[in-house]
């Protein structure tokens, strides 16, 4: 239903002959419009490549460090963050 009346108003403003021109006119630029689309997705994607690269590196020394970080048993008389409490702070209360 909807397709039909699609297809009537579209009769209606452009008439019956110059349909073809009129169709054949939008699919080219419906063609153009995807070649733009796809350039800009393309160069989106060649300036995003160094930040990329970028990234896995950062990710890859902030993974080196985690595994370093794990493998070191804290000092239990040492606070584990600036807010805690010494075990002497803790005597003192």
């Amino acid at each position: 239903m909807e397709m039909t009346v699609v297809i009537l108003a579209v009769l209606i403003l452009f008439g019956a002959k110059s349909l073809p021109a009129t169709l054949r006119t939008l699919g080219r630029w419906s063609e153009q419009l995807r070649q733009i689309s796809k350039e800009i997705q393309r160069e989106i994607n060649d300036a995003g490549e160094p930040f990329q690269q970028a990234r896995l590196e950062w990710e890859e020394s902030t993974r080196e460090h985690t595994v370093e970080r794990t493998s070191i048993r804290p000092d239990p008389d040492q606070p584990q963050s600036p807010l805690e409490p010494t075990q002497e702070d803790k005597h003192e209360v």
